[in-house]
């Protein structure tokens, strides 16, 4: 059993499930700031690894909702501001949708990418595509549904998709293997080497 005091206020854990089996777990923790973390266990070794995430986007007030699409690699997030982000599965920001006003909550309606959002005593229904762009292409993230208005979209911008000039090769993020209390709170605080 692996147990670490931490410095931050836990909101919610998200366990991004695969849909094949795997000996790795991969998780977000969301604190009441508004920041967020991944992670990953290794059931094999039970090792615990921090996975390094996008920062620059992070939501800047408390999050009110968070979900994960297993069969697209999306996360979707929401805030109080009325700010909605999606993410892949890596946690690189993909997309940001606006309300005008606070989000209560926000989550994946289908394995489509349809997402339902409550706000201001209203639920929206916001479909996949009308929030997709060529990013997600770049990412391999796509619904594979028959959709002619997505494939026009698709086939408008496969020229660039295609293009090796146009393409750069994506980061791996960075690990740190948690091994201590010490480690955690380094990495949750950017303290890390």
């Amino acid at each position: 059993m692996h147990e670490y005091k931490i410095s931050k206020i836990i909101k919610k854990f998200v366990v991004l499930t695969k849909l094949e089996p795997s000996n790795v777990e991969r998780f977000l923790i969301v604190f009441s700031s508004g920041e967020s973390e991944l992670f990953e266990f290794d059931n094999q070794d039970e090792s615990f690894w921090w996975i390094e995430s996008e920062k620059a986007r992070e939501h800047d007030c408390e999050l009110t909702g968070c979900d994960y699409n297993p069969r697209l690699g999306l996360i979707v997030t929401s805030d109080k501001n009325g700010v909605i982000r999606i993410w892949n599965k890596d946690k690189k920001f993909l997309r940001e949708i606006y309300f005008p006003n606070p989000v209560d909550s926000v989550c994946f309606l289908n394995i489509e990418g349809d997402i339902l959002v409550s706000h201001s005593k209203r639920i929206s229904h916001i479909k996949f595509t009308s929030y997709w762009t060529k990013i997600f292409d770049y990412y391999g993230i796509s619904n594979k549904i028959d959709d002619p208005v997505l494939n026009e979209i698709r086939k408008e911008n496969e020229s660039i998709l295609n293009d090796n000039n146009f393409l750069i090769e994506e980061d791996q993020p960075k690990r740190v293997n948690i091994t201590s209390a010490t480690i955690l709170n380094e990495v949750l605080t950017g303290q890390q080497n």
